[in-house]
């Protein structure tokens, strides 16, 4: 099972509505602290500095943070193979895109579709 995240502000040390210079400063410290340069081979200063990275990522962007505060690490754990990742769940396909829903999908293959004969709209041969 996988290892469960902790909360983003907890990680930076910051209230939940600290502005964007605390989150700064409260990153820049943590960073500084551990550094993978300023502690070599040291496994858990590099999973902290990960973690410190991570929580600054998503908290120093208005709508990452907005998303967050909404549905916490949710927001970010969406379906496709580990989530939607720190920008969001993917947008709807537009309105006669094929889909997982079905269509025709390739282009090539609506021009069959709509020309059966193999002769595009101005009839100059086949579509290979």
């Amino acid at each position: 099972m996988a290892e469960q995240k902790r909360d983003y502000y907890e990680v930076l040390g910051v209230e939940k509505g600290a502005d964007e210079d605390t989150l700064k400063k409260a990153y820049r410290k943590l960073a500084k602290k551990y550094h993978p340069d300023a502690n070599p081979g040291d496994k858990t200063a590099e999973a902290k500095f990960k973690e410190a990275s991570e929580a600054y990522a998503v908290l120093s962007d208005p709508d990452k943070r907005r998303k967050y505060d909404q549905f916490g690490h949710a927001a970010f754990d969406g379906p496709g193979g580990g989530g939607a990742g720190p920008s969001g769940p993917p947008e709807p396909a537009a309105a006669g895109t094929a889909g997982p829903a079905g269509g025709a999908g390739h282009p090539q293959e609506i021009r069959r579709q709509r020309h059966p004969e193999g002769h595009g709209p101005e009839g100059r041969g086949h579509y290979q």
